[in-house]
């Protein structure tokens, strides 16, 4: 089981790198990564344009949901309900509580608007750009 947690978080990290990348050539400039804080970790903060952005990178060799015994793979068109599996309410609020603690250690952001991005990676590859996102 350890094991497979190291290879886990590796795979984390290099999904993380591959999103970096990414933004990286749309002209966004990387403030943070992994920023740690009371309320959990940040994977990305960009600025691009007038918008501060935190990204959430969720990177699986699959993604799988069990519905009604049948195995169902997300690649793309994500319904609600799926995402909601990969993406709860509660990671939503610990990224906004984080977001918040970023922005009162970090002032000279003020004046940015600010959005939530999340990111599916699978194998080498972003399957998923949720952009903007809120479990409203």
């Amino acid at each position: 089981m350890r094991f497979q947690r190291i290879l886990s978080n590796k795979y984390g990290r290099f999904g993380e790198e591959l999103v970096s990348e990414v933004l990286s050539k749309r002209n966004h400039t990387k403030v943070a990564s992994r920023y740690k804080t009371p309320y959990g970790e940040i994977d990305i903060i960009t600025i691009c344009n007038d918008s501060l952005i935190f990204s959430e990178v969720k990177a699986r060799s699959v993604y799988k949901e069990e519905f009604s015994g049948q195995e169902f793979i997300v690649m793309s068109n994500v319904s609600f309900d799926a995402f909601e599996k990969i993406f709860s309410r509660k990671q939503m609020q610990r990224m906004i509580d984080a977001a918040s603690f970023f922005n009162a250690q970090n002032q000279q952001f003020s004046s940015y608007n600010q959005r939530f991005d999340l990111y599916l990676v699978k194998g080498k590859r972003i399957i998923e750009h949720f952009e903007n996102i809120s479990m409203q």
